[in-house]
């Protein structure tokens, strides 16, 4: 069967999922790489247009709005006497060499960045993270080094982007393959109680694409912004029920598990 065409079966179903038993195990390694680039799609292509309009919006602003400004001894200073704050849909930017704004002032924010006197803020759906300008050394620069500094960043942002990515999703599949294999363990447990003659082999095929589903439900929810409460839990429930399925499609044996293999149309 095409490769494509199983991944689509084994969203909804356990009969088909059961048939693949036989196939063999490179196909099957290649069919997670597969589906872990397919579910990626999504988030790959909101990383990078938010990638791309942060950086667009930062370079444009340092050019034509953001006043000057300088970094010297590790102190944010300026000439202006009142805090520039500019909010767009996207987040807000606050600068501030005042010392008039504190860290606390900016939690009412969900997204943005924030230049204090002595540090820095940013805000990432609510939450932020500080770090202080002192840490990055005896940091001296003007506004002008700074946005000299973003363009060249915009200049090789797709060469930035494509290998964060390529880190992420070789991460990711690897954390899907170490999945697997625990729910391979587990199926061993469930086949023994349903005295099933299946290898561990088997199982792990069977695994494989049994997380299909689970795996295309919760990456894509979190790509669009759908936070699904306690998701690890859910996804180990639909997995476990999913591979539970499975296994009722599969004939207990009444011949040698040799022979069954080899009369068996997906043996490789």
């Amino acid at each position: 069967m095409n490769i494509f065409k199983q991944l689509i079966k084994s969203l909804y179903s356990p009969k088909d999922i059961a048939l693949f038993r036989f196939q063999g195990i490179g196909k099957t390694i290649f069919y997670v790489f597969l589906l872990m680039a397919v579910v990626s799609i999504p988030s790959a292509i909101q990383l990078s247009t938010t990638a791309y309009q942060g950086i667009n919006y930062l370079a444009t602003s340092l050019e034509e709005d953001i006043p000057d400004f300088a970094f010297q001894n590790g102190v944010l200073t300026s000439d202006i006497t009142e805090p520039y704050i500019d909010g767009t849909e996207a987040g807000v930017f606050i600068l501030d060499p005042t010392g008039q704004l504190t860290v606390d002032d900016i939690y009412e924010h969900d997204n943005g960045l924030a230049m204090l006197e002595r540090e820095a803020v940013i805000i990432t759906d609510g939450v932020a993270e500080t770090f202080r300008y002192r840490d990055l050394g005896n940091l001296n620069l003007t506004k002008d080094e700074i946005s000299g500094l973003v363009n060249s960043i915009a200049d090789v942002l797709p060469v930035i982007l494509t290998v964060f990515m390529l880190v992420l999703y070789l991460f990711f599949t690897a954390m899907k393959f170490i999945g697997v294999t625990v729910l391979a363990l587990i199926g061993l447990m469930l086949k023994n109680k349903a005295q099933l003659n299946l290898k561990y082999r088997h199982l792990w095929i069977l695994s494989a694409y049994t997380v299909t589903l689970p795996t295309a439900i919760f990456n894509l929810t979190e790509a669009f912004g759908f936070i699904i409460p306690f998701s690890f839990f859910f996804y180990w429930a639909i997995a476990i029920f999913m591979l539970y399925k499975v296994l009722q499609y599969v004939p207990k044996p009444k011949t040698s598990p040799q022979n069954a293999e080899a009369s068996n149309p997906y043996n490789n």
